[in-house]
C-alpha cells in the first residue's frame, strides 16, 4: 500500500484529484481492511465487488473476452459484466488518513536507509 501512496502522492502534486477506486485481487478477500488502508492512502472512496479476490487470471479473461467481442467500450463492457455482482464501497475516515499519512512521513524518511542496505 505504501507503494501506492507513492503513487498517489505524485498525482495529488500534478493537481489530479481521485474520485473513486474501484479495487480487486487477493488484498480484498478479507473485508473493509484493505479497502480501507485504499481509501486511507488514495483519500477517496473504494468499491469492491464480492468477485474482488478472483484475482489477476480471472481479469485476464475478462480482457481476452473484451478484446474478442470489442463492439463496446471498455467501460460499457464491464459495467454490462458486473451489473448482477454485490459491491461494497468504503470511505477511510479523517483518523485512518491522518494515521496513514503519518506512517508514510515514517516510511519515506527511511527510504534512504534502505536504499543504502541495499548497495544502490
Amino acid at each position: 500500500v505504501a507503494t501506492l501512496a507513492l503513487g498517489f502522492n505524485i498525482l495529488a502534486d500534478e493537481n489530479v484529484k481521485c474520485e473513486g477506486v474501484t479495487a480487486h485481487g487477493g488484498f480484498y478477500k478479507t473485508p473493509v481492511i484493505g479497502q480501507k488502508a485504499t481509501s486511507a492512502v488514495v483519500k477517496a472512496p473504494v468499491t469492491v465487488f464480492e468477485t474482488a479476490g478472483e484475482g489477476g487470471a480471472w481479469g485476464i479473461a475478462l480482457l481476452a473476452r473484451y478484446v474478442e467481442e470489442n463492439k463496446t467500450p471498455l467501460k460499457d463492457f464491464l459495467n454490462g459484466v458486473f451489473a448482477d455482482v454485490k459491491k461494497t464501497t468504503l470511505t477511510a475516515d479523517k483518523a485512518e488518513m491522518d494515521k496513514c499519512d503519518d506512517f508514510m512521513r515514517r516510511y519515506i524518511k527511511g527510504l534512504p536507509a534502505a536504499r543504502a542496505a541495499s548497495g544502490d
